[in-house]
């Protein structure tokens, strides 16, 4: 009988500790990737200010400014009264040429750099979508990439990229010529997360991927506060969070390339020397490398891949139940993506101290993911967990609409950061749950495809995330209202998912036919079984634990990644 990838790497050792280096190396990477994303908080940055131009109170005329026309002159607009005194205005007036212009601030941003405020209040969200939009192209491209040219060199060079593109933004001289090159971050970024996910997992066996899939993303968040309180200069801090990244580099004798890879392109004896070398080191005496079994492997993982490409996005369409996952489990990672990058980034609009609320924005993750792991070790379901996870979220983020209905959002400025807080801890949990079952609801040869349609949902959440943010600029509870609807509008619909938790799972996909999925009178089935038992296609008894029918090739593929 024929082995697979997984079952050749028991011989080997499904986990020991030149496995957790591998990970903990590889991993490392998703601080500078959060920093990426993140780091706009800063250097977007909105302080007050104030427009010393000559006014003359006692003028019968509209506010009158200096005739002088100058690249750096900004035109004001929505003027109100009560903004307008002698020499300073606050707000902005009604189209007026403002030639003194003043910030209240001594760290600067694009904002400050650039005027970005009033009829270009907009630039800052626009640049921030415009790099999520580079990751949803970049996901795509880069998934692609790492199939031809190896898990290995891709990760190094998007990672490289990466890094002297953040370094090389803090020398744009517009603010057009920065959302270029915040674009092609995004796309390394989102390739990076690719790799950075799937390479790890293919030298682990399946009982440890949920635990490898618990990365230093949040660590990022939580470290970024610190360069940004200290460095004022927005150019110094992209240079400061970009170089010290290149010292990940000298990892590249460290770590090697996935042996699964190397084995699908031919290269069998190099293959053979990585998974030799993982059995030495997790001491295995009994394993030597039987390259003749090899070649058999490889050829088995190859006949899955091909297999899997053979289908198309409007095959998670074949049957009613599979359609129905499909489109409510890509609303959730719509709204999970949307939801987690909208509190991430609103944190700049939450009372108290910026880098304070950050910090712990990036520490509320943490115990969001033990929680997923401890109730995936002792049995807890897929779908209520999910369910409970983005309804606490959702229900968190609507009461500081509440709150401002009573008209207590100033006075209770600090619960409404700890109600955010809470949100976040919600969606983080959820998002992470939201990946497991995704994994588990489709057939096996179309989880790529799942994962795939559901991750580009993801990051249209993303792209849409800074435009939420910015109707703070409407009112301040406007972006919390969204949120909660998001949230608890996604948690309902999951209630009518299947659940997925150690359940068979359906071993090909359904012929395209849309009968019925449960006939009068018969007894309550399987959920699951709906898939495809009803239109004649069987499924395999294996019980499903922590992943253990999930190949990382499978998301791959599409470009998926968690974040």
């Amino acid at each position: 009988m024929a082995v697979d990838y997984e079952g050749y790497l028991k011989n080997v050792g499904h986990f020991g500790w030149t496995q957790l280096r591998i990970w903990f190396l590889v991993s490392l990477a998703e601080i500078p990737a959060s920093w990426a994303i993140m780091i706009m908080v800063f250097i977007a940055a909105k302080p007050n200010w104030t427009c010393m131009d000559n006014i003359n109170p006692d003028s019968d005329s509209d506010l009158t400014y200096s005739a002088a026309n100058t690249s750096s002159a900004l035109i004001l607009s929505s003027s109100s009264a009560q903004n307008v005194s002698f020499g300073k205005i606050s707000s902005c007036s009604t189209a007026k040429q403002c030639m003194n212009l003043t910030y209240e601030s001594d760290k600067s941003s694009i904002v400050t750099e650039w005027d970005l405020i009033c009829e270009k209040n907009y630039v800052g969200a626009l640049i921030t979508t415009i790099q999520m939009g580079g990751m949803l192209v970049g996901a795509c491209i880069v998934g692609q990439l790492a199939d031809v040219w190896g898990r290995k060199k891709t990760f190094y060079t998007v990672y490289t990229l990466m890094i002297l593109l953040g370094f090389c933004s803090a020398f744009a001289n517009t603010w057009q010529l920065f959302a270029v090159i915040r674009f092609f971050i995004g796309a390394c970024l989102a390739g990076l997360l690719v790799v950075n996910f799937v390479l790890p997992m293919e030298f682990v066996g399946p009982r440890w991927r949920v635990l490898f899939a618990m990365q230093f993303w949040c660590v990022g968040i939580m470290l970024l506060p610190l360069p940004a309180y200290f460095i004022s200069n927005w150019r110094h801090l992209c240079m400061a969070t970009s170089l010290p990244g290149l010292l990940l580099l000298a990892t590249w004798w460290l770590v090697p390339e996935s042996p699964r890879w190397l084995a699908m392109q031919g290269r069998v004896e190099e293959a053979g020397h990585v998974l030799q070398w993982l059995a030495d080191s997790n001491n295995v005496k009994t394993f030597t490398v039987d390259y003749d079994i090899l070649k058999q492997v490889a050829k088995v993982e190859r006949d899955k891949v091909s297999t899997v490409r053979a289908y198309s996005y409007w095959d998670l369409c074949r049957t009613p139940t599979l359609a129905k996952v499909t489109a409510i489990l890509g609303y959730a990672w719509f709204v999970n993506s949307a939801v987690y990058y909208g509190l991430s980034l609103n944190v700049k609009h939450l009372s108290g101290n910026k880098y304070l609320n950050i910090f712990i924005s990036g520490v509320v993750e943490i115990p969001a993911l033990l929680a997923v792991y401890f109730i995936d070790a002792f049995g807890g379901g897929r779908r209520i967990s999910m369910f409970s996870f983005m309804m606490f979220s959702g229900v968190a983020s609507l009461c500081i609409q509440f709150i401002n209905m009573a008209g207590k959002y100033e006075e209770l400025e600090d619960v409404v950061t700890v109600l955010a807080m809470l949100g976040k801890f919600g969606v983080s949990g959820s998002w992470s749950l939201a990946y497991i079952y995704a994994a588990e609801a489709y057939p096996t040869n179309a989880r790529n495809l799942g994962i795939g349609a559901n991750s580009m949902m993801g990051r249209v959440g993303g792209m849409l995330a800074p435009q939420l943010v910015f109707l703070d600029s409407i009112t301040k509870s406007l972006p919390f209202v969204i949120f909660g609807v998001l949230g608890i509008s996604s948690a309902l619909l999951l209630l009518l998912l299947p659940e997925t938790a150690r359940k068979p799972l359906p071993d090909a996909m359904p012929s395209w036919s849309w009968c019925k999925t449960q006939t009068p009178g018969t007894v309550e089935r399987n959920e699951l079984d709906q898939l495809n038992s009803d239109c004649g296609v069987q499924t395999h008894k294996l019980q499903i634990d922590n992943q253990d029918d999930i190949n990382p090739e499978q998301v791959l593929v599409n470009g998926n990644a968690i974040l």
